[in-house]
């Protein structure tokens, strides 16, 4: 594990300066959802959980993910495996797959908490547009980490889509979170 740290560390690198405002934006998208959520929890039910502790745990983990880029220690993890158990020439076949898998698990996801909280995403449309930002953002970005683009013949590695999804999806969360009020 510690050589996994060693490459993980020199993966990464340092983050940037937008690497860091973003970071900070998902943490004050993070914030306004709590927040959200203690009102939402006082003026309601407090016995049921509200989407926006939900949503405020997923922006709290963008925004450390930004920094720390966990993916690039599961990658490096995957490539470690690969070439220990010798299939590392089907390694594009095992990244679609992943790419797949990992986007279906985020669709069932996604359906499942639309489900659930079906009242809330009526009360805060702008909630839904935010959540499936930064759903595309995750599964755009999964599929450029793992050369899905490559197969699709897509170019996807513009950073400045990558930007404008985060922000966006960040924006509409925090927006919607901000005009929650105590009733």
């Amino acid at each position: 594990m510690f050589a996994f740290a060693i490459i993980w560390h020199s993966a990464t690198g340092y983050p940037t300066l937008p690497a860091w405002a973003m970071a900070g934006a998902y943490v004050i998208g993070a914030l306004f959802c709590a927040r959200a959520g203690i009102v939402t929890r006082q003026a309601h039910r407090p016995d049921k959980l509200t989407p926006w502790w939900v949503l405020a745990i997923i922006l709290l983990f963008l925004g450390i993910n930004k920094l720390l880029a966990f993916q690039t220690l599961l990658i490096q993890f995957g490539r470690q495996i690969m070439l220990a158990q010798g299939w590392h020439q089907y390694r594009r076949l095992a990244q679609a797959v992943f790419a797949v898998l990992f986007s279906l698990a985020l669709l069932a996801a996604l359906a499942a908490c639309l489900k659930k909280w079906r009242w809330s995403v009526k009360q805060q449309p702008l909630v839904l547009a935010g959540v499936l930002l930064l759903f595309v953002f995750v599964v755009v970005r999964a599929a450029t980490f793992n050369h899905v683009e490559s197969l699709l013949h897509l170019n996807l590695h513009d950073d400045y889509w990558g930007w404008i999804l985060e922000l966006g999806g960040t924006a509409c969360l925090a927006w919607s979170a901000a005009k929650v009020k105590a009733r």
